[in-house]
């Protein structure tokens, strides 16, 4: 039985887990929470556990309320249907594409850091913006075995054949009017041609009409669901079937990390992991200290109904709006982020809940009045992705006066982390002596223990600053075939997570600064080293570097130091047109490979050198400063 800890008092030292008591590093940094006693299973799906598992927490549906809406077609998904469509689509599957537990397709095996020798479980790969039967994809992999890898529709062909490369799926769900994109990335990293499934997409707008794919168009998931309907279809199927404590290394989930010269890192999250961050959550909003929340009390009830506009690919968001089923809510799937049609949908499904990142709100903050009338249904607005600075969170809540507004912090190695304090409406605002622009990131949820280290690797107390480390059962298993890079983040078992950030009294956590390199584009984690490994093959630069820079809509925005090729000074010379001719010509080299997140939207700016320590590190900072 894992311990889970539903709120912050006293210093850790013991916290025990399904292999019983494991010691804690017992510093003034650290700090336990009430103990809360919850089974985490360890033997089941994460289907198994959303459709089958009974748990404190989980709530019905009040009758007649679907599980997920359609906001473009309004169609909607009951529980049930929901169950049998995920069933179905598995048995088509299993039937068509021989992905059940030990049949793996050419070239499908992956060798894990973790587990070297081992044949890894075969992976379906879905990309695609939000559609109502995306969950059902996922799911109905996980009852064959498979991991599932899920990726940015947006990418372009050559960053999708890296991931491809480095995950090898067998088999994909694709969006339609990308699969031109997928299939070129497929081919080129040698995958096999007929392993592809189109979403059923409908149009976003009365004057959209469905994508064109072409005579050869595969088949579409609601096909499959058809087939898998048909009671002979269920010929060898066997839903996937875990041992005792087999969820813990089991891959559900792999993620993309941003890559850099090579092969993307693959973060592997087990369904283990999903369900403890799915718990943790609960925990937090059901029980408040040692007393029962009443479900009136509660964030998260019956009839409350979820926007989910943010993208699943993501495990923050999926495992938070799968996480909204256990309290008997709604989740409206929305294909993209607009606000008119936002606004709109909010009013027509009275939306309780929002999930946003700092882009969303900065329009929402400059587009719409004080106390909008379409939004007063709304009573909770959560934020992810980057910190908010505490302007815009008064900003919102203005716009939102009934609303509980507040901020999440996680990593896709860990999960949620945090979640908006239960004892305050709107996000307590950061210390800007402390050096926090930014409001709170609430309150650290249950089961999580931290740390928070200054840069000596002295514990910080209770108020300074520090990088925070922390342990969580969320915790992701590695990073398929980067051993290296998991043993540079985790430390005796505690991720560094590189923010700097420090506590308040209340327990409240603030973000201070990045300490890693990596940036935040509207919401999106971007490693400069990509960006700069491109640049480099530019026959112009010869040294750069990529910094973030603030920028109040996407959080932030990749900036290009470059220093030209003696070639390039010589034919630039003084000629300030020529000069804004190559800048022109490396802001298009990068907006021509990569997504547009990447895009060096803070411009480039042209120098002598890179400073550089003595060892050769890069000094990002000198020239964050000097901009």
């Amino acid at each position: 039985m894992t311990i889970l800890r539903s709120r912050d008092s006293a210093p850790a030292t013991d916290m025990q887990n399904g292999c019983g008591l494991v010691k804690h590093i017992s510093e003034a940094a650290s700090f336990a929470c009430t103990e809360q006693s919850l089974e985490i299973p360890g033997n089941v799906t994460v289907p198994q556990f959303l459709f089958n598992s009974q748990h404190f927490a989980r709530l019905e549906h009040q009758p007649n309320a679907p599980w997920l809406v359609d906001s473009v077609s309004g169609r909607a998904i009951a529980g049930d249907e929901l169950k049998q469509r995920t069933r179905a689509l598995a048995k088509a599957i299993n039937a068509r594409y021989d992905l059940g537990e030990g049949q793996y397709s050419p070239g499908c095996d992956r060798v894990s850091p973790l587990q070297s020798g081992q044949s890894e479980d075969p992976v379906v790969c879905v990309i695609s913006v939000n559609n109502v039967d995306y969950p059902t994809t996922v799911w109905a992999s996980h009852l064959l075995g498979a991991a599932v890898f899920t990726t940015n529709p947006a990418f372009t062909a050559e960053e999708l054949e890296l991931q491809f490369k480095a995950a090898k799926p067998s088999l994909f769900f694709v969006q339609p009017d990308v699969l031109t994109t997928v299939r070129e990335a497929a081919a080129a990293s040698g995958l096999q041609s007929d392993r592809f499934i189109i979403f059923n997409t409908p149009p976003t707008t009365s004057n959209d009409s469905i994508p064109d794919v072409g005579d050869d168009a595969p088949l579409s998931v609601q096909d499959l669901i058809d087939i898998g309907s048909d009671s002979d279809s269920s010929s060898g199927f066997r839903e996937q079937a875990l041992g005792p404590d087999e969820g813990k290394t089991k891959t559900a989930i792999l993620f993309p990390s941003s890559g850099t010269t090579g092969i993307p890192k693959l973060i592997s999250v087990s369904h283990h992991a999903f369900i403890a961050n799915i718990l943790q959550a609960a925990v937090y909003h059901t029980i408040d200290g040692k007393e029962t929340i009443p479900i009136s009390r509660r964030r998260y009830k019956p009839g409350d109904v979820s926007l989910a506009v943010l993208p699943f690919l993501s495990w923050g968001c999926l495992s938070i709006f799968i996480m909204l089923f256990s309290p008997g809510m709604t989740v409206v799937v929305a294909p993209k982020f607009g606000l008119g049609s936002c606004v709109k949908t909010i009013e027509k499904y009275r939306v309780t809940h929002l999930l946003l990142v700092p882009p969303m709100v900065v329009l929402f903050t400059k587009k719409l009045d004080d106390d909008v009338e379409a939004l007063r249904s709304v009573r909770l607005i959560s934020i992810a992705g980057a910190p908010l600075n505490n302007d815009l969170v008064e900003r919102l809540a203005r716009i939102v006066p009934r609303s509980v507004v507040g901020q999440i912090y996680g990593m896709t190695e860990a999960g949620a982390l945090t979640a908006p304090s239960l004892s305050v409406q709107v996000a307590t605002p950061g210390n800007a002596s402390s050096g926090a622009t930014s409001a709170s990131v609430g309150k650290i949820l249950p089961g999580v223990s931290w740390k928070v280290i200054h840069q000596d690797g002295s514990p910080a107390e209770r108020g300074e600053k520090g990088e925070l480390w922390v342990k969580s059962p969320s915790l992701a298993t590695g990073y398929e075939q980067n051993l290296e890079s998991w043993s540079d983040t985790f430390v005796d078992g505690w991720l560094r997570t590189g923010d700097e950030v420090y506590l308040n009294d209340a327990g409240e956590m603030f973000l201070v600064q990045r300490l890693k390199d990596f940036m935040k584009v509207k919401g999106f984690r971007v490693n400069p080293e990509e960006i700069e490994s491109h640049l480099f093959k530019h026959p112009d630069v010869a040294d750069c570097c990529v910094v973030p820079m603030a920028d109040e809509f996407s959080g932030q925005l990749p900036k290009a130091f470059v220093v030209l090729t003696q070639d390039a000074r010589s034919r630039v010379g003084t000629d300030e047109n020529e000069l804004a001719k190559v800048k022109a010509a490396l802001i298009k080299h990068v907006a021509d490979h990569k997504v547009s997140y990447k895009h060096l939207g803070a411009g480039i700016d042209f120098c002598d050198e890179i400073p550089k320590t003595a060892s050769g590190k890069v000094l990002r900072r000198l020239l964050r400063d000097r901009s």
